[in-house]
């Protein structure tokens, strides 16, 4: 219920680049808070109702706004392409993350495993405010 009421507050107002972005820097929030907790072996209640709370706020915005993306980066007559080719991205991107983090987490530990996720969501981000830059003069 709380996921409904925040997509409907973000996707209400002003749909596209930096929510979208709020959102993806709460989902690395989320795994440097995790990957902390594991690293002191804490895993506290308190640590843990942040990782979740950070987690479901990122997975309201995220889901929300992620068509926005191609309509913000590709003129109109190319966005059918554009979303199949960001379903296509994203669903080898998945496949991929999920293989890098289990390998990680059974050859490392789960610390690692995170600290590489976070990482790697930190790279997207700036490539994706490199990208918003270029195109269409976007400032962070």
């Amino acid at each position: 219920m709380a996921t409904n009421r925040i997509e409907t507050i973000v996707t209400r107002r002003e749909p596209g680049t930096r929510r979208w972005l709020t959102g993806y820097l709460l989902g690395v929030l989320t795994a440097a808070i995790l990957a902390g907790s594991l690293a002191l072996n804490d895993p506290s209640l308190i640590r843990l109702g942040a990782v979740f709370s950070c987690a479901g706020m990122y997975i309201a915005i995220q889901d929300a706004l992620e068509g926005a993306i191609p309509a913000d980066l590709v003129p109109a007559e190319s966005r059918g392409t554009a979303y199949g080719l960001m379903g296509t991205v994203n669903g080898i991107g998945d496949l991929t993350a999920s293989v890098l983090v289990g390998t990680l987490w059974t050859a490392a530990s789960p610390a690692i495993a995170f600290d590489c996720a976070a990482a790697i969501m930190v790279l997207g981000a700036l490539l994706l405010i490199r990208n918003w830059r270029r195109t269409r003069g976007w400032r962070a």
